[in-house]
């Protein structure tokens, strides 16, 4: 017997967690968030008080392709470098979102400069606008 996942239970699944910052827990359930979650999720991010939080968050999102994702992936990208490459790689993430191309991905693991460009590109739109 399949037991089927409630979204109520998921999303605070999901939250603990972020306040946990439990990354392969997280990327263990990144296979769960489903378009329902975006919302809830998006709303945390707005919640949470530390990158790393956000950080979470945006793992968790990072599967979905989703118009009310952009504001959240754009913020991030102001975000401190952090002490090990998890931010970078979040980093990447958002900028593959913004550019609404997830393959760009593993070309930012491989190249970190064409990233922090890309970076510098997404950062200076949002001077400008």
């Amino acid at each position: 017997m399949r037991v089927m996942s409630n979204p109520e239970n998921d999303l605070r699944s999901f939250e603990n967690l972020v306040h946990a910052r439990d990354w392969e827990a997280i990327e263990s359930w990144r296979p769960r968030v489903r378009p329902e979650h975006v919302a809830p999720l998006v709303a945390l991010y707005d919640r949470v008080g530390t990158w790393d939080e956000r950080c979470a968050v945006l793992q968790l999102l990072q599967d979905k392709l989703h118009p009310d994702t952009r504001r959240c992936m754009h913020h991030f990208l102001s975000a401190p470098n952090g002490e090990d490459e998890n931010f970078e790689l979040t980093k990447a993430i958002a900028v593959c979102h913004l550019d609404r191309d997830l393959g760009r991905f593993v070309t930012y693991l491989g190249d970190r400069e064409k990233l922090a460009a890309d970076v510098a590109v997404w950062r200076q739109r949002a001077l400008d606008q």
